[in-house]
């Protein structure tokens, strides 16, 4: 049977603030120094790129951390880059005695 998740899982979408979005834009044009674009294109593609990396860095940092705290562990398959993230070893088995 399927476990339902704890409705404090699920965390709705944060609103941008303005200093976000000023951030967002920057980072943007940190990396792209000759980036240059409609307010269209700048709404579309330089914010919703540059939360995505941010969020992605969030949480490449959250993984590790579980991992450190045993909570994860890492698992790879042959190939050394390409990594997958399960429930510890430990909290699978005293899982299943619930």
């Amino acid at each position: 049977m399927a476990r339902v998740l704890p409705q404090a899982l699920f965390v709705p979408e944060r609103v941008l603030d303005e200093a976000d979005i000023e951030r967002l834009v920057l980072a943007y044009l940190a990396d792209r120094p000759n980036a240059m674009d409609t307010f269209e294109h700048i709404a579309i593609w330089w914010i919703r790129l540059q939360h995505v990396r941010f969020e992605i860095e969030a949480l490449k940092a959250v993984l590790v951390r579980l991992t450190e705290r045993g909570l994860l562990e890492r698992v790879s398959f042959g190939n050394k880059d390409r990594v997958s993230y399960r429930l510890s070893t430990t909290l699978r088995r005293s899982s299943r005695k619930t």
